[in-house]
C-alpha cells in the first residue's frame, strides 16, 4: 500500500481516568426506558444495557473531543479504578506483557497515537504495598482505615509505621508524592516515544482534614507537571480541576442538573453540559498544541 503524498496521518488520542472519563452517568440523559437507576451515588453494572453504554459513548467529552479533530479515541474499557490501576492497564496495552497485571496484552503502537490524557483520580483508591511479619500485603486504604470486617487493621498498619520510623502524617505525604510521581513517569514514557501529554486533575484535595493530600501543591511545584495540567475555562473564570468547575455550578453535576431532569439521578459524576465544557477546553489546548 503506497497512500498519496499529501494523505493525512489519522492518528488517535488516549484518555486515562476513572468514572469522570469513562463517563458514568451520562446514559441517564438517553431518556431510554430500559434505565434504572441504582442506590445513590453508587454504580451497578448490572443495571447498564449495551445500549446505555453505546449512547454514553457519544457523548462523553473523548468522543466530542475525537469528533471535533475528525479522528478516533480509546478510553479504559472499564468504569472506575486508581491511577496505579490505569498506569498498569495502559503500560501493558503498549508493551509485551502478556502475562502482565488486568490480564491485557499489548494492542497499541505508540506511533498511532498523537495525545495521551492523564485524568488523576483519588489517590487512596491505590493499594498500600507493606510487609507484615515476613509477609507482603497489598491493602486498599479502606481496609488500612478499619472498614468493616478488617477492625484489626488499623492497629497492625499503626505497628508497621513505628517500625518505620513514621507518622501518618509523614507516610501520607510519601505515599502520595510517589503516586504522582509513577503518573508523571507514565506521561514521560509516552513523551519519550513521540506522544504528547496533558494532565487532567478531577480532585485537589481528598481529605480537607489530613496533612499534605493536595494534588494541585505537588503539580505546581513541578514545572513538567504544571506545563501539561489543563486549567478549566468556563464563564471568565479559570480552574485547576474539574472538581472545583463542579462546585461553582451545579449543572455540571448529574444530580443538581435541575434543568436535566424534573428528578434529577442521585449520581455525583459530571453532567452532559461538564462533558461539554471539557470537550471544548480540550479541543482549545489540542489547537493550540497544533494537533491535526
Amino acid at each position: 500500500m503506497i497512500s498519496n503524498d499529501n494523505a493525512r496521518v489519522v492518528k488517535g488520542l488516549l484518555f486515562a481516568g476513572c468514572s469522570f472519563t469513562w463517563g458514568q452517568g451520562l446514559y441517564y440523559y438517553s431518556n431510554l426506558p430500559t434505565l434504572k437507576e441504582p442506590l445513590p451515588d453508587q454504580y451497578d453494572p448490572a443495571l447498564i444495557t449495551a445500549a446505555h453504554r453505546r449512547f454514553m459513548e457519544t457523548v462523553r467529552f473523548p468522543r466530542l473531543v475525537a469528533n471535533h479533530f475528525k479522528t478516533w479515541e480509546v478510553v479504559h474499557p472499564f468504569n472506575g479504578g486508581s491511577n496505579l490501576s490505569a498506569i498498569r492497564w495502559w503500560r501493558s496495552s503498549f508493551n509485551d506483557m502478556p502475562n502482565g497485571p488486568d490480564f491485557t496484552i499489548k494492542e497499541y503502537e505508540y506511533s498511532e497515537f498523537g495525545h495521551v490524557f492523564f485524568q488523576l483520580t483519588q489517590w487512596h483508591r491505590d493499594n498500600i504495598n507493606i510487609e507484615i511479619d515476613g509477609e507482603h500485603h497489598s491493602v486498599p486504604m479502606n481496609i488500612i482505615l478499619g472498614g468493616p470486617g478488617c477492625e484489626e487493621w488499623p492497629e497492625r498498619f499503626a505497628r508497621w509505621l513505628k517500625i518505620q520510623n513514621l507518622t501518618w502524617d509523614q507516610w501520607l505525604v510519601q505515599y502520595i508524592d510517589g503516586n504522582v510521581a509513577r503518573v508523571k513517569e507514565f506521561l514521560m514514557e509516552f513523551e519519550a516515544n513521540g506522544v504528547k501529554s496533558t494532565l487532567i486533575l478531577w480532585p485537589e484535595v481528598y481529605n480537607h482534614e489530613a496533612v499534605g493530600d493536595e494534588y494541585i501543591s505537588r503539580i505546581e511545584s513541578d514545572p513538567w507537571l504544571n506545563e501539561r495540567l489543563l486549567r478549566l475555562k468556563y464563564e471568565g473564570r479559570t480552574f485547576n480541576s474539574m472538581e472545583a468547575l463542579m462546585a461553582a455550578h451545579s449543572e455540571m453535576i448529574i444530580k443538581t442538573d435541575v434543568a436535566s431532569f424534573k428528578d434529577t439521578p442521585k449520581d455525583h459524576h459530571p453532567s452532559l453540559k461538564m462533558h461539554s465544557v471539557m470537550a471544548d477546553n480540550i479541543i482549545e489546548h489540542l489547537t493550540k498544541l497544533g494537533f491535526e
